[in-house]
């Protein structure tokens, strides 16, 4: 369990989302199926609702495709990000239809227990405004492919969570008292990761200079995702100056040389560092 720094999170609203946008070269066919027939659109490596215009691939993503990873991206930024970002006045393109309050859901363990289920509370409803600071996320080792391992190898993952003391407090009064942080869908969070991760490979190394190893997880076509998205175990300490950070590198594991793309969202937050596995060099001939 993480606590938010008070230094970090006392002014929220000097936070800003999004830096002078970077337009990367167009890729003229979808980077997703490879469809080259227009309408092709422009796609935001790092999802409109965590950092506006700031990453554009442009002629990079057909409609269907569009539709695909648009699915699993709101499924994470309206539900389980839904709060945060209100709360934090992230950026949307819907604003009338952002929600001017949330339910505050708060547990009771009568003897706390080890395993005893909480008894559920009537709910406290507080203006999106005043919302408690809270994130919930994965916290994982590194990929399977990473470790050596077999594609499809079980892997364990963990929940990650992080509140800011001062404003959960006021619901914490008894013993035994507790309040949900929130939900994820760790398929839907990893599927927003690969996607993102596998856009800012291309973007930066270009279409076709690796063989992608990432496409079946993004489009839902595997049960796990282990073996190709996992992270540091160890949680660093927030970065002030830090919204969002992406990187690219090669990594060698067992004799392969991988592209793997590292990603830190709301790190001022103190949240986990992902690593994702989005392709394989090629051999040399």
């Amino acid at each position: 369990m993480t606590e938010f720094p008070d230094k970090v999170l006392s002014v929220p609203d000097r936070i800003e989302f999004a830096n002078e946008p970077i337009r990367y070269d167009p890729v003229g066919r979808c980077i997703y199926c490879g469809e080259r027939e227009p309408p092709l659109d422009e796609e935001h490596i790092v999802p409109y609702g965590l950092a506006k215009n700031s990453l554009i691939l442009p002629r990079a993503s057909c409609r269907r495709c569009g539709a695909i990873t648009g699915k699993f991206e709101q499924d994470c930024l309206r539900g389980m990000m839904g709060p945060l970002r209100t709360r934090l006045q992230a950026p949307t393109r819907k604003k009338k239809d952002r929600k001017p309050s949330f339910p505050i859901n708060r547990i009771r363990f009568e003897t706390l227990a080890p395993g005893e289920t909480a008894t559920s509370l009537e709910p406290v409803q507080m203006e999106s405004s005043d919302y408690p600071l809270m994130y919930v996320g994965l916290l994982l080792d590194k990929p399977g492919l990473l470790m050596g391992l077999p594609v499809g190898t079980p892997l364990m993952w963990n929940w990650f969570h992080t509140y800011k003391k001062d404003e959960v407090q006021p619901f914490l009064e008894n013993p035994g008292d507790g309040v949900r942080i929130g939900s994820i869908n760790p398929g839907s969070f990893a599927r927003m990761l690969a996607k993102m991760a596998y856009s800012y490979a291309v973007a930066v190394r270009g279409m076709g200079s690796f063989r992608p190893l990432i496409l079946d997880l993004i489009f839902g076509k595997t049960d796990g995702f282990r073996s190709w998205v996992g992270g540091d175990p160890v949680v660093p300490e927030a970065n002030e100056d830090e919204i969002h950070s992406v990187r690219c590198r090669n990594w060698t594991a067992a004799g392969k040389e991988y592209v793997v793309v590292s990603i830190r969202l709301f790190g001022f937050l103190g949240t986990p560092i992902y690593h994702v596995v989005v392709g394989e060099l090629w051999l040399a001939p």
